[in-house]
């Protein structure tokens, strides 16, 4: 019955992964509570507290996990700027989300401290290997200041260790 006990080994892992998660996002709400319990209006607390869960539900919905494991995988492939459409496309979701978060950051909108515990090591790893495509993307649109908000935190969070 070894067939039985690897999936009850992979049952334990998927628990552990599973109980993570709840901890990591349990650390980003109460942070964001305590961001939102300091906004001076009402209009201001709102604007946090809608911002918090609109990250939050970017970096968990469908089609980022998705874009994001497609991009990996041409990363793994050695494909470190595409050329196809669609898979421009899909690098670039994920370098806007990421540019989403910087900007939600540096607008006061999302507790930084809460996104860094939550996303660090995702994002510092996913941008080293996004440095290609990012440079591609500046060039072609002459813009040196393209995806900024995004390579702030992670200068931040690199150099802050």
């Amino acid at each position: 019955m070894v067939w039985y006990s690897n999936l009850e080994t992979w049952a334990n892992i998927s628990t552990v992964a599973a109980s993570v998660a709840v901890l990591a996002t349990a650390v980003f709400v109460w942070k964001q509570v305590g961001l939102m319990a300091g906004s001076s209006t009402l209009e201001q607390a709102r604007f946090r507290r809608e911002s918090a869960q609109d990250a939050f539900d970017v970096l968990q919905n469908d089609k980022f996990r998705s874009n994001r494991d497609k991009m990996l995988t041409k990363l793994n492939d050695g494909i470190d700027v595409p050329t196809d459409k669609g898979d421009i496309a899909v690098f670039r979701h994920v370098v806007n989300v990421y540019e989403m978060l910087g900007l939600k950051i540096r607008l006061d909108a999302i507790d930084e401290e809460a996104l860094r515990l939550y996303w660090r090591t995702t994002l510092l790893r996913d941008w080293e290997r996004l440095q290609s495509f990012v440079e591609k993307e500046r060039a072609q649109f002459k813009n040196p200041k393209l995806y900024e908000d995004a390579e702030e935190i992670v200068l931040r969070w690199k150099d802050a260790g």
